[in-house]
């Protein structure tokens, strides 16, 4: 296992993982899009991590606030483990942003928001004898 991961750290409280987090900063660029990071506790295992930012909504151009999924953080995680999520989390926002903008002759081709079945079956999209385990996929559609 990676020592990094399994190493008992200073992260006990809510209060460390919101101290550690204020001390994240951007330099000015185009990343630079009004990170506010939200803390939950899961008592006596760890932390759920999750950050907002300032970007336009992807249907009406409207500026707005956007919200990244949850990260877990264990209780007596290091402060190294943290911060790394914490990037690891920006990446995935500034992903998912590019694939949503990315248009290729005014379509978007790389869409974060279809389904697993969408993901799986781009050929098939539109029909309805798609099965999967035995499954219809387009019942609940």
């Amino acid at each position: 296992m990676y020592k990094d991961i399994m190493e008992k750290g200073s992260i006990k409280t809510r209060k460390d993982v919101s101290g550690v987090l204020s001390k994240i900063e951007f330099a000015p660029s185009c990343v630079d899009m009004g990170w506010e990071w939200k803390v939950d506790e899961i008592p006596d295992y760890g932390f759920l991590i999750s950050v907002t930012f300032k970007r336009p909504d992807t249907h009406t151009g409207e500026m707005g606030t956007g919200c990244g999924r949850e990260w877990f953080i264990r209780k007596d995680s290091t402060e190294k483990f943290l911060v790394l999520t914490a990037k690891c989390a920006i990446d995935f926002i500034i992903t998912h942003e590019v694939m949503e903008a990315f248009h290729y002759r005014g379509s978007r081709i790389i869409d974060p928001h279809k389904s697993l079945e969408d993901l799986a079956y781009p050929n098939e999209l539109g029909h309805n004898n798609i099965k999967l385990q035995s499954r219809d996929l387009n019942k609940n559609s």
